[in-house]
């Protein structure tokens, strides 16, 4: 898998988890290549708990933010 299919898998599990409407906050052209590590640790935190609170889901989203180019 190539670093943009895994950059957009991530992305799109992380929308999916997130319940955001948004799509264009999902894509995978504002995300720099090198953070896919920190945007894998962020996948693996949202799907190690079977809930989000929303302290939680707000502080993934602003994570997404620091992340975008």
């Amino acid at each position: 898998m190539s670093t943009n299919q895994s950059l957009e898998s991530l992305l799109k599990t992380l929308q999916s988890r997130l319940n955001v409407v948004n799509e264009g906050v999902f894509n995978p052209e504002d995300f720099d290549p090198d953070k896919i590590d920190d945007l894998a640790a962020l996948v693996n935190f949202i799907e190690a708990r079977s809930h989000l609170s929303l302290q939680e889901n707000e502080a993934v989203i602003t994570e997404l933010k620091a992340l975008r180019k």
